[in-house]
């Protein structure tokens, strides 16, 4: 009797196959490339006549097709290969890419490398066959052909697309057609990085880094509701983490891990999910205290903020003002279990972490978190984060800067940034945004869909630093996807006033637009709409939410 079959998870994300949008180019003897455009019946046949010839024979220059599948993508190609000639399963080399340039960047040279992901390799394409390969994060294949006198005929390329199919709840819209594309294009970058559990970015660091996840989190809870995703991941970096463990190795990551308990608490208002971490929250408010010197010195090994700020004394100012968040979301937490002996030593530490003399002078992220911690006045903020508009920032830290800028200097400021460093990355051929992107790296750069010209630099394999650098970089990232949350909170204005939504203030501010409005999912069910228009008598504000809802409706 047969082994009975051990199953132990069933995979929920779905898979879909795409046709490439355009042919960018081809190399030595490559015929007919144009037939991948067209659909076929997804069947490999005895007789194919509308096919790729990719022929090295008599060439001196491998045959091969580059592919443009239109935008970012996370998953791999499919392959129908006709008939070889010359060998028996003649073997092509597979190169995916997020930009033209990875793509066609052997392993290696600039960065190019298959860490996390394996996205340069060589795979047989047998007579009449029909094969599956890879999963990485992509926009662009190169299909080249390698011995050199073979000739492969390919019936159909197709993108695998794989993804979570979550219905979207959540939608924003503006008079700025710019912004919308913001909204969408960071939208969908959360989505991507949504698969089994909450992943950093679909080409590189496929893993749970939960502190890079607070973003993310306040994305999707804009956008899809009380996804299961975040949860499980919450879960997962819990369970492999004993204490006296820090979360991912990095001490302030265990602090953004109260923070996106908490802050996922105040939206769901489910009290069951808290309380299953009760006894880690406890144990992690007694370690973390246990760090703080008498003089609010928070000592730990490693303070990471943020990459462009990594090893800086500003990043060691901005992880204090981080405690002090974090520390906030702790007596949070702890008021749900009465635990007011904890919640007492919690505020005597938070005073002696405000006595920490740091400035964040040169890091805007530092700044920007100095100032939400109650650490820097509004007009300092101002000055600091709104000097130079978007140099500066960071796309992991774009929530926090954006939100700083509203607050402190104004509604039309924080757009005018977004519009600036986000705008930035579509301009450069973005269709997900990046690990990290910096505007000064825009003049003289080429886009990241065609080949550099002279004179010209590489917008991704020129740039990056730290851990990024140049094609390393990914041009995926979930923590970049700040923008979403800022646009519901502080444009839209959209604030719980109470844990599960049951009373939510509406209170827009539309900056330099004539009018927003969006949808915003509710743990419960439905979706609070908002609609917002700019009046000769100020704004005019409308809302709608399902029955034991209340809003309270500014303008």
């Amino acid at each position: 009797m047969p082994a009975p079959i051990r199953e132990i998870a069933a995979d929920e994300r779905q898979r879909s196959y795409l046709l490439p949008t355009r042919i960018v180019r081809t190399f030595g003897h490559a015929e007919n490339a144009d037939s991948l455009l067209s659909e076929h019946p997804l069947q490999i046949h005895l007789n194919e006549e509308d096919t790729l010839l990719l022929d090295n024979r008599g060439s001196e220059e491998k045959a091969g097709v580059l592919l443009d599948f239109g935008r970012e993508l996370h998953g791999g190609v499919r392959l129908l290969g006709f008939r070889p000639e010359g060998a028996g399963y003649p073997l092509v080399r597979l190169r995916f890419g997020e930009s033209i340039s990875e793509a066609v960047t052997p392993l290696g040279i600039k960065g190019a490398c298959n860490d996390h992901a394996v996205r340069d390799f060589t795979v047989p394409v047998p007579l009449m066959s029909d094969q599956c390969w890879g999963e990485t994060g992509f926009r662009f294949v190169y299909i080249e052909l390698q011995e050199p006198n073979a000739a492969l005929s390919l019936r159909s390329v197709l993108a695998v697309y794989v993804r979570r199919e979550t219905a979207q709840r959540g939608t924003f819209s503006c008079s700025d057609p710019l912004l919308d594309r913001i909204f969408d294009t960071a939208a969908y970058t959360c989505r991507l990085c949504m698969q089994g559990l909450l992943w950093d970015g679909i080409k590189r660091d496929r893993l749970v880094w939960i502190g890079d996840s607070h973003p993310e989190m306040l994305a999707i809870r804009s956008l899809f509701g009380a996804d299961p995703v975040l949860e499980r991941s919450l879960d997962d970096i819990c369970a492999c983490t004993p204490l006296p463990g820090w979360m991912n190795g990095m001490p302030p990551y265990s602090l953004w891990w109260l923070c996106i308990l908490h802050d996922w608490y105040r939206y769901t208002g489910d009290r069951a999910y808290p309380d299953r971490h009760r006894a880690y929250v406890q144990g992690l408010v007694e370690q973390i205290l246990g760090c703080i010197d008498d003089d609010g010195t928070f000592v730990i090994d490693g303070y990471f903020l943020d990459w462009p700020s990594e090893g800086t004394p500003a990043a060691k100012d901005g992880v204090h003002a981080l405690l002090l968040v974090a520390l906030d979301a702790a007596r949070g937490l702890l008021s749900l279990w009465g635990d007011e002996e904890r919640i007492g030593r919690i505020r005597a530490a938070e005073e002696r972490v405000r006595r920490y003399p740091g400035r964040g002078e040169g890091s805007k992220p530092a700044a920007a978190m100095l100032y939400l911690a109650g650490l820097m006045t509004a007009d300092e903020a101002a000055r600091r984060v709104g000097e130079g508009g978007a140099h500066g920032f960071s796309t992991f830290m774009s929530y926090y800067l954006l939100r700083t800028l509203d607050e402190a200097a104004g509604t039309a400021a924080a757009l005018d940034a977004l519009r600036t460093y986000y705008g930035g990355m579509l301009a450069m051929g973005a269709t997900t945004f990046w690990e990290d992107f910096d505007i000064d790296w825009m003049p003289g750069a080429c886009p990241i869909d065609r080949l550099p010209q002279a004179g010209e630099t590489d917008i991704h394999g020129d740039f990056g630093a730290f851990c990024y650098k140049n094609f390393r970089h990914s041009l995926c990232h979930g923590w970049s996807s700040g923008p979403v949350p800022y646009l519901m909170e502080k444009v839209l204005g959209i604030t719980f006033l109470q844990p599960g939504g049951q009373s939510i203030r509406v209170s827009p501010s539309l900056g330099d637009l004539a009018w927003a409005e969006g949808t915003y999912p509710l743990p419960g069910g439905g979706e609070l709409h908002v609609r917002c228009d700019r009046t000769p008598d100020g704004i005019r504000t409308a809302c709608s939410a399902p029955a034991g809802t209340t809003v309270l409706c500014d303008g």
